[in-house]
């Protein structure tokens, strides 16, 4: 149950304060995480869109809304299919570049209420 609610909600935030995170707990165990990657990372934000980019061990994007992932996938490209139509069935795998390093993106649409 924790592995399956930290990959999946560690981000969760509050419905009035999208900053403030709601606390998650499984058996005594917090999930939530910050919203950030670690180093080498930048950070962005456009408008009620903000994103983390980073290097990884593998290449993975994953998309969240209000902190719940919604979707994940080897790359951007995997999320939509030719006719704007999403699978789950794609599984591309990339060269690692040196130092076993890998592109990682994690994106949060955030909403106002």
């Amino acid at each position: 149950m924790f592995d399956a609610a930290f990959q999946n909600a560690r981000f969760l935030a509050t419905r009035d304060d999208p900053e403030r995170p709601l606390v998650v707990t499984v058996n005594g165990r917090k999930v939530n995480k910050p919203f950030a990657l670690p180093a080498p990372s930048a950070s962005f934000r456009r408008g009620r869109v903000r994103g983390v980019v980073a290097l990884g061990e593998a290449a993975r994007v994953e998309l969240f809304s209000r902190g719940l992932r919604v979707r994940s996938a080897a790359s951007l490209a995997d999320f939509v299919v030719a006719g704007g139509r999403s699978t789950d069935n794609s599984r591309v795998h990339f060269t690692e570049l040196p130092g076993r390093l890998a592109r990682r993106r994690c994106s949060r649409a955030t909403r106002s209420s």
